[in-house]
């Protein structure tokens, strides 16, 4: 697949890139991703892509991660969170990015990205022996509007499922990782970002500020939901640093595990390869996401990339 998106290129080219970073493993050796189909809306085809370890094989158990790319809902495409993917591969996970509807499209919602954003997580699970994936360790992982779509699949359970779906397969995560993520659409600066005059499709007759509270992860929290780890930069005037404090703050009242991460001197997007972070920030939302999930028993031993001495 071509990709015009020059962050690709951090794990296959390091160094001409990020010269401040290499990896221990070679990162290029990791095979191109292999394109699935998981859902035709209207003859939009949604795509996931995925990047298997070496020596990856149908029937394996392996435990997974699903990149979301963000963009404000209406932009970006899954090659923003390659990066992240080819990673994680490298370290013995299946990852996944997966792309979604955008609401640049007629009638299309953020409601609608959080449903097909499902969908790809069901295909996934439901696929799980052919993908050789473990259906009790599958992460999610995004940032900025990729950040509320993971949060979304971590706690916003058996809202926004596609119809004619087996529900009786999760469409939740085991574990989330996410990055400044937009948690409470119903702030004033963040309201703006909701299309006008779309509906919510099953939920008529609502509010733009109904609409909001109701796409909104942080009025979802309760106890016994997955384990995750926020990552917000304190600069960022994009998404508010308190949409993320709030947020954990709300998981570790309800007594779940959150381990919230304020970055000083770090804007918005950072996470991003020739994003808005330097090299040392992008490391940083790379290492604390690998020890997270060795801490969760997805990954064993150190991070392979490292700060080039």
């Amino acid at each position: 697949m071509k990709c015009t998106f020059p962050g690709l290129f951090f794990f296959l080219l390091l160094m001409p890139v990020l010269p401040s970073l290499q990896a221990e493993v070679p990162l290029n050796l990791i095979a191109e991703p292999t394109e699935k189909v998981y859902k035709d809306v209207d003859g939009v085809k949604l795509k996931l892509f995925m990047f298997a370890p070496a020596h990856h094989k149908e029937g394996n158990r392996t435990p997974a991660v699903v990149c979301i790319h963000g963009g404000g809902w209406s932009g970006g495409s899954p090659e923003l969170v390659f990066p992240y993917a080819r990673y994680f591969a490298s370290r013995g996970m299946v990852a996944f990015c997966i792309s979604y509807r955008l609401t640049n499209l007629t009638g299309v919602t953020p409601g609608d990205c959080i449903e097909d954003c499902k969908s790809a997580f069901r295909f996934i699970r439901k696929n799980a022996g052919i993908l050789g994936v473990d259906t009790d360790r599958i992460a999610i992982l995004g940032g900025s509007a990729g950040g509320h779509l993971a949060a979304c699949l971590g706690v916003m359970e058996g809202i926004f499922e596609a119809p004619g779906e087996e529900l009786s397969i999760s469409s939740m995560a085991n574990a989330m990782i996410i990055y400044n993520p937009v948690m409470d659409l119903t702030s004033d600066n963040l309201l703006r970002l909701l299309p006008e005059n779309r509906p919510l499709k099953g939920f008529p007759g609502l509010t733009r500020e109904e609409i909001a509270k109701k796409l909104s992860p942080i009025f979802y929290v309760k106890p016994g939901q997955p384990p995750a780890m926020l990552m917000h930069g304190i600069d960022d005037t994009t998404v508010a640093p308190s949409q993320g404090k709030r947020f954990a703050e709300a998981m570790q009242k309800a007594g779940n595990r959150c381990d919230l991460h304020m970055l000083p001197k770090t804007k918005h997007a950072f996470m991003y390869v020739n994003g808005s972070g330097a090299d040392e920030q992008v490391l940083t939302a790379i290492l604390t996401a690998d020890e997270f999930l060795v801490s969760l028993g997805y990954l064993k031993g150190k991070p392979t990339l490292v700060k080039r001495k």
